[in-house]
């Protein structure tokens, strides 16, 4: 059998750089090595692409190569057969490296540049899903700049727009503690978001190959599902798959998602994520590239409808046109 030329992706820019780096060792140690010769391109806390032999042990990556993308890096794209980037955050979700992939003409897993650019940014795809009857988490957003909103009600969640992994996220009790919140959020963005705390249960669904996967439930090991509970508790937030709702509000919750994918045409990967209140439905956010390691729901929501390992990344790459 020959073999696929599959390119791996990871690393980059964002603050994400590091569960990018968890992810590609667990697609790695997941993909069927009979089926694909697989190769290793490194993007650096710089930005600066690089051709790897191997995925490192290190957290973060710096290359001493001052040249962002040079033509050793774009021959080898031209030349792969498909390329995997489990990239997450600005330069990875948002539509920038897709954007490079189209311009080279290259097969990528995933999201397209439009699904990117938009699901990236929280507010704008909330606003679009409102205009849809979807339910959104009630919010308020602000610009740099910008005199800081009334608030009513707390507690509220202060976030950045366009940003993952619940990385510049804060929960706000009072007023006294907003203004630091906005101050720690732009740091990571130049528009933030600010949420009315739900008071509830966190349910995920996810999307693969334009399935819509059952549901599982995140309890947190901190007061909220933060970048440490979610990557680096050691498995003490609970991941519960399938999770113990109503029938009623599963089918619900999957119907929303099967909207979603409908309406933004996503027939690939996605995770999406809610708020559920008694039997009332919140939608959160997508995730155009979930998280996917040992800890994460992703590959569980696909394992419960019968998909393991190899077979969710099979069917994934099977997808790309």
């Amino acid at each position: 059998m020959i073999k696929k030329k599959l390119t791996l992706i990871f690393g980059g820019k964002s603050e994400e750089h590091e569960i990018s780096i968890l992810g590609a060792r667990k697609i790695f140690s997941d993909l069927d090595k009979n089926k694909y010769d697989i190769s290793f391109i490194g993007i650096d806390k710089n930005g600066v692409f690089k051709l790897l032999k191997e995925i490192p042990d290190a957290k973060a990556m710096f290359f001493e190569e001052k040249m962002i993308l040079d033509n050793e890096i774009i021959t080898h794209l031209m030349n792969t057969d498909i390329v995997f980037a489990i990239l997450h955050g600005n330069n990875g979700e948002d539509g920038n490296i897709q954007g490079l992939f189209e311009l080279l003409g290259v097969k990528y897993v995933g999201c397209d540049v439009l699904q990117s650019s938009l699901t990236i940014d929280k507010h704008m795809t909330r606003e679009f899903l409102r205009l849809n009857n979807i339910p959104v988490v009630e919010f308020k957003m602000m610009r740099k700049g910008e005199p800081i909103p009334d608030i009513n009600e707390y507690p509220v969640f202060v976030k950045p727009a366009s940003l993952g992994s619940s990385i510049g996220v804060t929960k706000v009790k009072s007023e006294d503690e907003l203004s630091s919140a906005i101050e720690e959020a732009f740091k990571y963005d130049d528009k933030i978001l600010i949420d009315k705390a739900i008071i509830g249960r966190e349910i995920e669904c996810a999307i693969l190959a334009g399935e819509i996967t059952g549901v599982g439930e995140i309890r947190p090991s901190n007061e909220f599902y933060d970048y440490e509970a979610k990557y680096f508790d050691g498995g003490m937030s609970e991941v519960i798959v399938p999770a113990d709702i109503s029938e009623e509000t599963e089918n619900k919750i999957r119907e929303y998602t099967s909207k979603i994918s409908d309406l933004l045409n996503i027939k690939t990967i996605s995770r999406v994520d809610y708020f559920v209140r008694d039997e009332e439905i919140f939608f959160n956010e997508i995730n155009s590239i979930p998280g996917y390691t040992e800890y994460s729901m992703y590959s569980m929501l696909c394992g419960n409808i019968g998909y393991k390992g190899s077979e969710i990344l099979d069917i994934l790459i099977s997808k790309v046109k």
